[in-house]
């Protein structure tokens, strides 16, 4: 189908990511965050991970506070373990997207798991902007 009407769209900035170190001494990339907030707004961050070396990931993401954010995750090689405060725990597989909804009050953490073979992630994470939404999560 040919469509008649379209809206251009223009590219207004590249953005490269910066090798950055997060929580306990996970070597990932993030494309934006912190300075670029407003540029991208109601998103927060986005991250790549990629690594076959075991060093650049198994300390993972130990218990952290999220409140008032949604985090998407897509799992490209390798496998998370995902646990939280309230007894929520499963384990994200290579091809799998979790999208979690996090509340108030509950810690989580993310744990990459060993793996002889590259492990790679991806995820974006967003602000919510309704007050006092349910917790959720989809593995």
């Amino acid at each position: 189908m040919f469509i008649k009407n379209f809206m251009k769209r223009i590219v207004m900035n590249i953005l490269q990511s910066r090798p950055t170190l997060e929580s306990a001494g996970v070597r990932l990339n993030r494309v934006f965050g912190y300075h670029q907030i407003p540029l991208f707004d109601p998103f927060l961050l986005f991250c790549h991970f990629g690594s076959r070396n075991p060093e650049d990931y198994i300390k993972g993401f130990p218990s952290q506070p999220h409140r008032g954010i949604e985090t998407v995750i897509f799992m490209l090689t390798g496998q998370v373990e995902h646990a939280d405060s309230i007894g929520n725990t499963g384990v994200i597989n290579a091809g799998d997207l979790q999208w979690m909804t996090a509340g108030s009050g509950i810690i989580h953490q993310e744990m990459l798991l060993y793996n002889p073979y590259p492990v790679s992630k991806s995820s974006v994470s967003r602000e919510i902007k309704r007050a006092n939404g349910p917790p959720s999560i989809i593995l």
